[in-house]
């Protein structure tokens, strides 16, 4: 009811129906008002806007009375202008058209404005939950919109790449359920089905997560070949000391394996530097289940003594020039630790399957207790 003690009994989005049942009313004696709204003066389709007929409250009964004499006869006129082999095409309509004409036989064209599918459609490619609003389901538009928000909210805020692919795939799943689920309220909504709003609210809480379902298989599928392979990679062992690196087969394949590119990468509070060591060429073993291969790594003394991989030497007291030989060898660092750097490349000698990662490993020194090898997979 209005504030003004006028209540809103029809709802329609034809002006010239709209004014003709005002029209009607009037001639009853009944003071009844017609808001009509020119669409074609905002740049809208006619059949989006809704107008409204209002009439006292106290004449609500009665006009009511009128509206329902009207749809009896509509009803009754439009039966008998159908012959009695074609009474069942009304009754199931078969396309959007059909179900549009039902309504207006059903209600002498004045009760229920159509909504189209096509529309829905359209409003759900530009608007989040735009396909479920123009389908009068307004609870499920706004769980869909909540959703496209939280997608967003989470890409940005994400610093993980799994996690920002994941929001990239449910966002474009979400418009697609929207235009579809859209699609079909219109239909609903020609039949006069109106979804309360807690059902709506289910409805799109469904759909958010089908949403999420299928981005989330969609976004694996490509990663799927990539888990393998760490998995397999996962049963090789890496350990070292100052002066090895050594790689044990944990699985239960054979595997040929070439070690190479073996660097000695030295950290420090200013950052870290790299520095390549021998072998200079890449060492090969094949390894059996439960086999281990070795490495020996080759480096400059100045640089094992900085790294604290061997004992500092003593000065020879016959040695004029002290140290200085060795100083001449290269920059010492400073690091807090060093570890190995390494190419790691693995074939499954069966199937002749390659693996290739990089590997580290930190042996224990006087300075550093604790250890960690460990392979990843090259991207």
């Amino acid at each position: 009811m209005a504030d003004d003690g006028y209540t809103t009994i029809l709802r329609t989005t034809d002006p010239s129906q709209g004014e003709l049942f005002a029209e009607m009313l009037r001639r009853e004696g009944i003071e009844a008002r017609f808001h009509q709204v020119r669409s074609t003066m905002i740049g809208m389709p006619i059949n989006l806007i809704e107008m409204t007929v209002d009439v006292p409250t106290e004449t609500e009964a009665r006009a009511r009375e009128l509206l329902a004499d009207l749809e009896y006869v509509g009803a009754a006129e439009a039966s008998e202008q159908q012959p009695e082999g074609e009474q069942k095409a009304v009754d199931e309509p078969r396309s959007d058209d059909e179900l549009a004409a039902r309504d207006r036989i059903e209600t002498g064209g004045l009760l229920r404005s159509r909504r189209h599918p096509a529309f829905a459609l359209t409003f759900a490619l530009f608007l989040p939950g735009g396909g479920h609003l123009y389908a009068r389901r307004p609870w499920t538009a706004l769980v869909l919109a909540l959703g496209v928000v939280g997608c967003f909210a989470i890409a940005i805020a994400s610093r993980g790449t799994m996690v920002f692919e994941a929001a990239f795939f449910v966002w474009p799943a979400i418009v697609v359920c929207d235009a579809v689920g859209g699609v079909r309220g219109a239909r609903a909504d020609l039949r006069g089905e109106r979804p309360s709003r807690v059902r709506q609210l289910v409805h799109g809480l469904g759909l958010v997560c089908l949403s999420a379902a299928v981005a989330g298989a969609v976004g694996l599928l490509p990663a799927v070949p990539g888990m393998r392979s760490a998995q397999r990679l996962a049963q090789f062992q890496v350990s070292c000391t100052s002066d090895a690196i050594v790689i044990e087969n944990g699985g239960s394949e054979s595997w040929a394996l070439e070690i190479g590119n073996l660097r000695v990468s030295a950290i420090s509070e200013f950052g870290r530097e790299g520095y390549m060591i021998g072998p200079r060429e890449p060492q090969r073993a094949a390894l059996q289940p439960g086999e281990r291969g070795t490495v020996r790594p080759q480096m400059a003394d100045w640089l094992a003594r900085s790294c604290h991989f061997a004992a500092p030497s003593p000065p020879k007291a016959a040695d004029i020039f002290g140290r200085a030989a060795d100083e001449l060898q290269g920059p010492a660092p400073r690091p807090l630790y060093c570890e190995f750097v390494f190419a790691f490349t693995a074939r499954d000698t069966a199937t002749d399957q390659r693996l290739e990662a990089s590997g580290w490993c930190t042996p224990s020194t006087s300075t550093h207790a604790e250890t960690a090898g460990r392979l990843e997979l090259a991207r």
